[in-house]
């Protein structure tokens, strides 16, 4: 019969390896957040190979990818979470960040009908942050304005929120508006 300590050090032993991708994905996130750009990718890698890693974490896996300007590797990675097995609201979180893939490969146009439906649906300062630079960028500048503004309203503490409703006005010309934010 198993004593408790061993039966904890088989439990302990199975948790590992069930969520081995998770742990080693909490590692390359740990190395990225302390600025180690070789080794997060690394674990990353080895956490993608091992398997197991949750939903939330390949999707940021993919993002930090984009953000570090590897358009390709990210854009695959978002293509095969596309194809798993997802909730609804997996999907549109998905969608919020593979949009920006779109957007970086100068389809603005796609992205934004992409974001368009993230923010009907699942509202979130990220996506407003994402979809009200992309009106002002795309020089839709009366449509910057009114969403940026209800952007605003939404969260008007978030440095992105805010930072686009100044350059909607200072591209529609409304230097003293944009001063204000």
């Amino acid at each position: 019969m198993f004593d408790t300590a061993k039966l904890i050090t088989l439990l302990f032993i199975l948790l590992i390896l069930w969520q081995r991708g998770n742990i080693c994905a909490s590692i390359a996130k740990l190395l990225y957040a302390r600025g180690n750009l070789r080794s997060w990718k690394k674990w990353f890698e080895i956490a993608q190979r091992l398997g197991g890693m949750s939903f939330n974490n390949k999707v940021l896996h993919a993002y930090l990818l984009l953000k570090e300007g590897e358009l390709e590797k990210a854009n695959k990675l978002f293509a095969l979470l596309s194809m798993d097995r997802l909730t609804p609201q997996q999907k549109l979180q998905l969608k919020g960040s593979y949009a920006l893939v779109f957007w970086k490969n100068g389809e603005v146009g796609t992205a934004i009908e992409m974001l368009e439906e993230v923010i009907e649906k699942a509202p979130s300062t990220s996506v407003y942050g994402s979809l009200g630079y992309m009106y002002a960028f795309n020089n839709n500048l009366s449509r910057a304005l009114e969403f940026n503004q209800m952007a605003y309203d939404y969260n008007n503490t978030n440095a992105i929120i805010v930072d686009n409703l100044a350059f909607t006005h200072y591209k529609r010309g409304e230097f003293e508006e944009a001063k204000k934010y």
